[in-house]
């Protein structure tokens, strides 16, 4: 049990955790990464599910991606690792058949809180991925009435690889103005294109 309320959480996009040839768990800084964590995730493990990753203290929990017939590889795949001092305080919630994202829902009395954690770990597509491209459903959507869901159980945090690329699109909002925000003064915290001046009534 974590008396202080602190719980320290990660998530790592591996690429591939064991490709041929190499296995990157060996890796000092792999050990580092997860010994500084209670929970972590790992993303793109590429695992099927004769592959495992086995670290002393921990428990290792798998959402594997189902090899598409005409790829070389399996893609995708998370790997969520938990203290085993933890586990007892943790419970992993699958929607169905989905492998982008998992829940790990942790009991406040684990942590000292008023109210049960729910972590989200989540490897997001891109948008024009053959996975995204291939499913019927929007990965993101479902991911959001989820996290809605969970908002009114307890806290929620979703933490991970959402592949939020935006190419040469905007990342900010064009020609914003403080019509609709109280006006700044300092313009190191947010400063709005168009400063509209105070009326005197």
């Amino acid at each position: 049990m974590y008396t202080d309320g602190s719980l320290r959480l990660g998530f790592w996009n591996i690429d591939g955790l064991k490709p041929k040839y190499l296995d990157k768990s060996l890796d000092s800084e792999f050990g580092k990464f997860i010994h500084k964590n209670e929970i972590c995730a790992i993303g793109e493990t590429h695992f099927d599910d004769d592959k495992s990753l086995d670290i002393e203290g921990y428990k290792s929990f798998y959402v594997n991606r189902q090899k598409n017939k005409k790829a070389r590889r399996v893609t995708g795949g998370l790997c969520i690792l938990v203290k085993e001092s933890l586990k007892r305080g943790i419970e992993i919630i699958r929607n169905g058949n989905e492998s982008n994202y998992v829940w790990v829902k942790i009991n406040k009395k684990f942590i000292s809180k008023n109210d049960d954690l729910y972590v989200c770990f989540a490897h997001i597509p891109c948008t024009n991925s053959t996975i995204n491209i291939n499913a019927n459903y929007n990965v993101l959507d479902n991911l959001c009435v989820e996290t809605v869901c969970y908002q009114k159980q307890g806290n929620v945090m979703v933490l991970g690889d959402l592949n939020g690329k935006v190419g040469k699109l905007y990342d900010f909002i064009r020609n914003d103005d403080t019509d609709y925000l109280p006006i700044v003064s300092d313009v190191n915290v947010y400063s709005p294109d168009n400063v509209i001046s105070d009326r005197n009534h």
